[in-house]
């Protein structure tokens, strides 16, 4: 038994519009073609698709189930369809991925480079948001990949890439602290006025009362706002290794892990059961790279 695409566009007219002549209307066929190619299609099935009344056409419990069957697969084609797409054209197309901030200035822009978006027909949207709204966004697949903050494995989604990085503080080239060959601990700040995110680091802080004025902290909610605000104040800046190793690249400066700090965690998402583009597939494969490098460097200092 093998159905034809043309009787398969008559049932799912039929299904859609309720009516034979408002079917041969959408697909531009005369009624009694309509009408041929149901019986047609009928005769194959083995049974009747749908029974006629004063307004219209009625499907059968055959035609419903039939038709779950007839979108699955149509589903699967258009599927394959885009998989070969992407394959025949694998330098072209887009994608959008989420993340929050820190990412958006420190990791993301560097991954995206090696895409050679200049000299290629690919878009990227760049979808810029607070960890837990791209948290969602991926559950929901608004978004093909997503970096975040992310303390615990966020659920309904597929984790690509989980890890670790240190709270590093960024102080001046000529700062005495940068003479000392020793690794730096909180307690070597007590005398410093220290800018940092709110959360665990300034909770450490505030708790052991480091700093020149512990009760009264430079804090935001991300440590971008809080490397700015320190560069204004003078204050030295406490930001994840991420943040720290975007802003000397650019901006000089030394850095120092603070191992008695707490962990930035982050994780690379991605939405379950999806298959990725091979765009995508490049990008992810960029991001690890990058975020590799970070905590490398990290572990160096």
């Amino acid at each position: 038994m093998k159905f034809s695409d043309r009787e398969i566009s008559v049932f799912q007219a039929i299904m859609s519009t309720g009516s034979v002549s408002a079917a041969g209307s959408r697909l531009n066929l005369s009624q009694p073609s309509v009408s041929r190619l149901l019986s047609e299609l009928e005769a194959k099935f083995g049974c009747r698709l749908f029974v006629r009344h004063a307004r219209g056409m009625a499907p059968t419990p055959e035609a419903k189930a039939f038709l779950v069957e007839v979108e699955r697969k149509l589903m699967v084609m258009t599927s394959l369809e885009d998989l070969a797409s992407q394959i025949a054209n694998k330098d072209q197309g887009g994608l959008v991925v989420g993340t929050n901030a820190g990412f958006s200035v420190s990791i993301v822009p560097q991954a995206v480079k090696f895409l050679n978006v200049l000299d290629k027909p690919i878009s990227v949207d760049i979808l810029v948001k607070s960890s837990q709204r791209v948290i969602d966004y991926v559950r929901s697949g608004l978004v093909e990949l997503g970096l975040v903050h992310a303390t615990d494995v966020p659920l309904g989604v597929e984790v690509l890439k989980k890890g670790e990085v240190p709270y590093v503080a960024i102080l001046p080239e000529h700062h005495a602290l940068t003479k000392s060959n020793d690794k730096l601990n909180l307690e070597a700040l007590k005398n410093e006025r220290l800018s940092g995110p709110d959360g665990a680091v300034s909770e450490v802080i505030k708790a052991r009362r480091i700093g020149r004025y512990p009760e009264h902290q430079i804090v935001s909610g991300v440590s971008l706002a809080a490397l700015e605000v320190a560069v204004c104040t003078g204050a030295v800046p406490i930001v994840d290794a991420f943040i720290a190793r975007n802003w000397i690249t650019k901006n000089g400066g030394v850095a120092h892990v603070l191992n008695d700090l707490p962990g930035f965690n982050y994780a690379l998402l991605a939405p379950t059961e999806t298959q990725k583009s091979q765009i995508a597939q490049k990008l992810l494969e960029s991001l690890v790279q990058t975020l590799d490098q970070t905590a490398s460097w990290a572990t160096e200092l």
